[in-house]
């Protein structure tokens, strides 16, 4: 009978091995596998991992206490092997992890847009509702867009910035805390569209798990970046003598100025302070240029503030045959808090009209005084136009005039002050801007009035090629009328050679079938 219940009382030591070996498994099934993918909180991790290594050891100590030597030694072998994965390949993710470091910085950055392809998809189909695949950045406006936050935060906005215009469509964004977890994600079917920086590609595809990259995608768009430019000392503007400079506004809202990006409005302005003229000409942005940045490949005007506002001085003075070498930025934000530093502007609108894409404004003829707000969604207005982007480009040649008249106005009341700060504040500029205030107190009477001519120019709206989204991406542009260019380069060297100008018309004026909407 004792023998007996000693049989029955008898422990299985080879059933609770295999029991606690099978736990531990799971544990570490778990803390590798089923959190990283469903992005189950971290934090349960560790102490997965911590459960697997003590059911491992324990099942080791019974193994090697109870088993014979072969199943002991074989036992061992597996357990050492499970509890060097617990501990090493945690260690080796965040190694992987640590590999991604900040770019060194270089005269022209590269963000791509990844995808991947439809072989890769359909070879993982357990992780994608949607197998199909496409290398055309359009068929991805509705999709999910991965970027991170790591690096280059700068340029990954702008590139995101850049592609809405081009989408025509907001993409949905997703942004993960690394690079690593950005790729990771991308890989996981998180999000159907990469946004990297290609200087991270070399190291991403040292990762074992990432080492095909380029054959597991496809590049749906490559976008290139200028470094930011350091404020130069700014140049002395004389009071006599005439000089031009390029206005620019970038089309961003950032709270902070920069001098890379596209731009939404692209002017040359010359002053003459002796004739008291000034002149501005308003320039599309959809205008159809050499871009020196990229190889002089043709592309829109607004593309070559990628690569820095010297390119964009670069190629104006290319097409129109100059040398201008001062400029002029702000973009959205700062516009509206100089104008409305100012004390807002008065213009003379040559006709009613209703805002579609710039805020629900109605803007009637004749003189109106417009905040920064409304100043901005003014210039910014082009669908409710007959004239689209052509009637834009005029009603920015408007408001900048006004401009000039308020702080012209401002200064005659003694707000030296206030014009210096609302100015200063609001542009990044290569030009002293207590010279340029100067232009106003001391050619003669400050209050004696300045004559504004205003040219903006057109072309031949069209389909074509851009070497910044590639030549086989077809985009709205506008092909210069040659007329026109050459009157430009022909009235501005005479502003700056001293002459007092007339207001002659501007050939092929009515012409122009650039009206994009």
């Amino acid at each position: 009978m004792m023998t007996e219940e000693k049989k029955k009382k008898k422990v299985n030591f080879k059933g609770v091995c295999i029991l606690l070996f099978v736990v531990a498994l799971v544990c570490t099934v778990l803390a590798n596998v089923i959190i990283p993918k469903y992005d189950i909180a971290s934090s349960f991790k560790l102490p997965l991992m911590i459960v697997s290594a003590v059911l491992l050891i324990a099942a080791l100590f019974l193994t090697v206490k109870k088993a014979s030597s072969t199943t002991a030694l074989i036992n061992a072998i597996l357990a050492i092997v499970m509890v060097f994965g617990c501990i090493a390949v945690p260690k080796m993710e965040e190694k992987e992890k640590n590999i991604f470091q900040e770019p060194a910085k270089k005269s022209q950055t590269t963000m791509n847009f990844y995808a991947l392809t439809s072989e890769y998809k359909s070879n993982h189909a357990s992780l994608f509702e949607d197998t199909a695949s496409s290398d055309n950045i359009l068929d991805y406006a509705d999709k999910t867009f991965i970027t991170q936050s790591q690096f280059d935060k700068t340029n990954t906005d702008n590139a995101i910035s850049q592609i809405e215009a081009v989408l025509e469509a907001t993409p949905n964004v997703t942004s993960k805390d690394t690079v690593y977890d950005a790729i990771k994600a991308f890989y996981n079917g998180e999000g159907e569209v990469l946004v990297l920086n290609d200087a991270f590609v070399s190291a991403l595809k040292t990762i074992k798990a990432f080492k095909n990259f380029d054959n597991d995608t496809v590049v749906l768009s490559s976008l290139k970046f200028g470094d930011e430019e350091v404020q130069e000392e700014p140049e002395p503007v004389s009071d006599q003598q005439p000089f031009a400079v390029y206005v620019a506004g970038n089309d961003t809202r950032a709270s902070g100025l920069t001098t890379v990006g596209r731009t939404d409005v692209d002017m040359i302005m010359v002053v003459n302070p002796t004739s008291r003229q000034i002149l501005l000409v308003s320039i599309p942005r959809d205008y159809y240029i050499e871009n020196p940045g990229l190889s002089d490949g043709m592309d829109k005007l607004t593309h070559l503030g990628n690569q820095g506002i010297r390119n964009t001085l670069d190629g104006i003075n290319r097409k129109f045959n100059l040398n201008l070498t001062d400029y002029l930025c702000t973009n959205f934000t700062h516009f509206e808090a100089l104008v409305d530093a100012l004390g807002g502007v008065t213009i003379n609108n040559p006709y009613a009209f209703d805002g579609e894409n710039s805020g629900d404004y109605h803007f009637d003829a004749g003189e109106i005084t417009l905040n920064g707000e409304q100043a901005l969604a003014y210039s910014r207005e082009r669908y409710s136009l007959s004239n689209g982007d052509y009637g834009r480009n005029e009603h920015q040649g408007i408001i900048m005039q006004a401009i000039l008249e308020k702080v012209q106005q401002n200064a005659a009341a003694g707000d030296k002050a206030g014009v210096l700060a609302a100015l200063s504040a609001n542009f990044l500029t290569n030009v002293n801007i207590n010279d340029l205030y100067n232009l106003y107190t001391s050619s003669g009477d400050v209050a004696q009035p300045w004559q504004y001519i205003r040219y903006h120019l057109g072309g031949t709206g069209t389909m074509a090629g851009t070497v910044s989204m590639g030549m086989s991406r077809m985009l709205y542009v506008c092909q210069p009328f040659e007329s026109q260019v050459q009157f430009t380069t022909d009235v501005v060297n005479r502003m700056l050679n001293g002459e007092t100008i007339s207001e002659d018309p501007l050939p092929d004026q009515e012409s122009t079938s650039y009206i994009p909407n």
